[in-house]
């Protein structure tokens, strides 16, 4: 399949989700489940509830949809903490710290484990709310950055994560394009 110009030197949203799959994430078993499964990324089970085992987010999501396992979500998925997010990053000129993977992990878990996350539907309120915050964040930081080309100026990208970085790649590739082509015509005016 032939990728728009301007998506070729990014990854596309499933190609970052696959990548987060990867990620470990704790898991309750429903159900004993003794064979072991080697893979790759290590060696798996067997499970036994109710003790809890870490696996791959990937291999979590099968067993869910399967019903041999209740996903634990991750600390920082909790309505209470995502609110505290949301207006810390309101209130603050720079991005908060979140995880690496906070969004492409949020949303594969709000879209197949919805019932083992409790408030879910605050949860994903908040999670689309911090996106849209950190998204008018970088676009606005883009402008003064292209409208202030000359300045001292900068833009703190501390804390985004690969989704949001991928997302606003494309516009800084095109921007920092053409402040070169700007600032090489201001070299060989002053000479």
């Amino acid at each position: 399949m032939a990728l728009p110009k301007a998506l070729r030197s990014s990854l596309t949203p499933q190609e970052i989700e696959f990548i987060a799959e990867n990620q470990q994430i704790t898991i309750v078993p429903t159900r004993a489940i003794n064979d072991k499964f080697e893979l790759l990324s290590g060696e798996f089970g067997p499970f036994r509830p109710p003790l809890k085992s870490k696996v791959p987010l990937w291999l979590a999501l099968l067993l869910k949809r399967k019903g041999k396992c209740t996903i634990v979500p991750p600390v920082w998925l909790d309505a209470e903490y995502l609110e505290a997010k949301l207006e810390e990053e309101r209130a603050s000129a720079g991005f908060t710290e979140m995880p690496f993977m906070w969004l492409e992990t949020a949303n594969l878990l709000v879209k197949d484990a919805q019932d083992d996350i409790p408030h879910y539907e605050q949860v994903r309120n908040y999670i689309k709310g911090i996106k849209e915050c950190r998204g008018n964040k970088a676009v606005a930081g883009l402008k003064f950055i292209t409208i202030d080309l000359f300045s001292q100026g900068f833009l703190n990208l501390d804390n985004l994560g690969l989704m949001e970085v991928n997302e606003i790649k494309p516009f800084f590739a095109k921007a920092f394009d053409e402040m070169g082509k700007f600032s090489g015509a201001l070299a060989t005016d002053k000479q």
